[in-house]
């Protein structure tokens, strides 16, 4: 059993029905995964199939499922191709890449509780934030806030030694204050990572640039179906998309289109991209056989009349 017992499992309605992968398994093959997820929450690893720090065996995990282990085996393959399940490349370990990234937060955000406020302040050490590192004799477990830093700010002031201090930033403290301003894309992002390791086998890079596209992605969407279009995004097949590598920059360009494709649970065949841009181009060539024709036909009127009064004058009988 996991060494921290949760109350519940942390389950996304629209991850499971809205994944690709988990849409293309039956009936039976989806009630299985969801078995292994339970298992794996239980795990003392928490999202890895493991038993007394070991990978449970194929064998074990047939009959805790209640199911032949040959049939498990195929299940279990079915699994691996659709990118459902993840495997250590080490220790052949099945594990849910979600929930064990969940852990490591949720590690990481109980060990900061525990060291209580910021820990970039000491009680006796230099502080951070001043350049001439001025001694912080604040408490250990008293927590920094913007509002006692700028009031601690603003009684400095008064005095004519620390007149002219310059604050600065701790290291990090800008990467951290970018992140913050982009937090309203956190889950978004981590979908499109998702999609993209399950895709590409790698983590996509995360800069500036990508923070504010799918930070514009959001404004675009909607914090509830930008996460659920970045997604998506990672499984469409379009030859632009593939031959860049699934970009941010392509999804926010066609966010209206692949949202459209999403809610309709449907994609853009090869064909379909391919005739479109045919069709585009035949149009554009006619535009420019034509144009030059509009602009003769435009300019010279007086031309036809003039040819109209020969054909007259070559046949009088006729008028």
């Amino acid at each position: 059993m996991a060494k921290t017992k949760l109350p519940a499992i942390q389950f996304y309605p629209g991850d499971w029905l809205k994944d690709t992968g988990i849409r293309s398994l039956s009936f039976e093959e989806r009630g299985v995964w969801f078995e292994l997820l339970c298992i794996m929450f239980e795990s003392e690893d928490r999202g890895k199939l493991v038993l007394n720090g070991v990978p449970i065996s194929d064998d074990s995990v047939g009959k805790i499922l209640g199911i032949h282990g040959n049939k498990w085996k195929k299940i279990k393959r079915k699994l691996e191709v659709t990118g459902v399940v993840s495997i250590d490349e080490n220790t052949g370990c099945l594990y849910n890449r979600r929930m064990v990234r969940d852990e490591e937060i949720r590690k990481i955000h109980n060990n900061a509780a525990k060291l209580g406020g910021n820990p970039a302040f000491k009680k006796g050490q230099p502080n951070p934030y001043y350049q001439d590192n001025q001694i912080d004799n604040q408490t250990d477990n008293q927590k920094i806030t913007s509002s006692s830093s700028s009031s601690s700010s603003s009684s400095s002031s008064s005095s004519d030694k620390n007149k002219n201090k310059i604050i600065l930033e701790p290291q990090g403290a800008a990467q951290e204050r970018a992140g913050k301003s982009v937090g309203i894309s956190v889950e978004t992002w981590e979908r499109y990572a998702e999609a993209y390791e399950r895709r590409y086998g790698a983590q996509p890079v995360r800069n500036h640039k990508v923070n504010s596209e799918l930070k514009k992605l959001v404004e675009l969407l909607g914090a509830a179906e930008a996460p659920q279009v970045a997604a998506f995004y990672l499984t469409c097949t379009a030859s632009l998309y593939i031959a860049a590598r699934h970009p941010t920059n392509l999804l926010v360009r066609d966010a209206t289109g692949l949202r459209t494709q999403w809610a309709t649970n449907t994609r853009a065949t090869k064909s379909e991209i391919k005739t479109a841009e045919t069709s585009a181009n035949v149009q554009e060539q006619l535009k420019r056989i034509l144009a030059p024709a509009r602009v003769a036909i435009d300019v010279t009127p007086l031309q036809q009349e003039i040819e109209h009064e020969r054909e007259v004058s070559k046949h009088p009988d006729q008028e």
